[in-house]
């Protein structure tokens, strides 16, 4: 159990951390100036500030609430994340001549449109077989043993609810669904129109900012703005739940070692919370900084 529980804080701190500073990248480019005035007042990088700010806000969400916060703030933020998308996938099909239909023919036409390689080859990474083995064997420590998904399955009233939960979650692929027309709009979309010299080397540099390029470029204002909070919402609602989960991870493994070097029995469960709040601050630096 220890092992296990040491194992998920390692790899749950390198995954999100990676998540943050992916979005991150994303809200660099969509808040350039202002992330850039508080650069000159930090004396950080405009992305190190991006990444102070999406663990702040995580940070007080969690601290004020603890898991009960992080649940109802999760599905209010995906409504968030969900309603930036479709206003994406609206400009999308706006901004290619015939919409996104012309756009899904010309990803065709690309070859992108592939959605099984059977090709039995252990050097590529994305077939048919090695998509069999993450799904089965690699999903089962996730769905197990990682406190990220285990701490929402307890909070639910009954064994009957965790497991409708579980099956709920595969609603998810609607969610990827929206994130592939996204980027096959995204394909067709810059098949007609060409990027300025700015927009074109930033994406050189890092084709993760393909999407906040555009956003920033050829979306109206009330938009770009829906799709900046989105992206804020999607960090935010990563961090604060693999905050809490860390945060009780570590106290269930720590806090009975201090109780056994002398903690006294008055005032535990009082005790308890400062130790789990001081855990949620701790990993919330050691996970912005990694991202950084």
């Amino acid at each position: 159990r220890r092992m296990t529980t040491g194992l998920f804080m390692v790899g749950g701190a390198l995954a999100q951390s990676a998540r943050v500073y992916i979005t991150a990248v994303v809200i660099e480019v969509l808040a350039q100036e202002e992330l850039a005035a508080a650069a000159e007042v930090t004396g950080c990088s405009p992305l190190a500030c991006a990444v102070l700010a999406i663990a702040l806000v995580a940070l007080g969400w969690t601290w004020i609430g603890g898991v009960a916060t992080v649940v109802w703030t999760d599905a209010m933020l995906f409504l968030l994340f969900v309603g930036g998308m479709i206003g994406l996938l609206v400009a999308l099909h706006l901004g290619v001549e015939g919409g996104l239909g012309e756009s899904w023919r010309l990803a065709m036409e690309s070859g992108k449109l592939q959605l099984v390689d059977t090709d039995f080859a252990f050097t590529k990474p994305y077939t048919l077989w090695a998509v069999l083995f993450a799904a089965s064997w690699g999903l089962i420590g996730p769905y197990g043993t990682d406190q990220l998904i285990v701490q929402r399955l307890l909070c639910c009233r009954s064994k009957r609810d965790a497991q409708r939960a579980m099956i709920g979650s595969y609603a998810a692929i609607v969610v990827i669904g929206f994130a592939f027309l996204i980027g096959v709009g995204l394909h067709g979309y810059y098949l007609e129109h060409a990027m300025s010299g700015g927009a074109a080397s930033l994406v050189m540099e890092t084709p993760e900012r393909v999407l906040p390029v555009f956003v920033r470029e050829e979306l109206p204002a009330g938009v770009r703005g829906l799709v900046l909070a989105a992206a804020f919402a999607a960090a935010i609602s990563s961090l604060d739940s693999i905050l809490a989960a860390l945060g009780q991870a570590s106290q269930a493994t720590v806090w009975p070692l201090l109780r056994r070097l002398g903690r006294r029995e008055a005032g535990e469960a009082q005790d308890s919370i400062r130790v789990g709040r001081l855990f949620v601050v701790f990993w919330a630096a050691a996970l912005a900084g990694l991202a950084v």
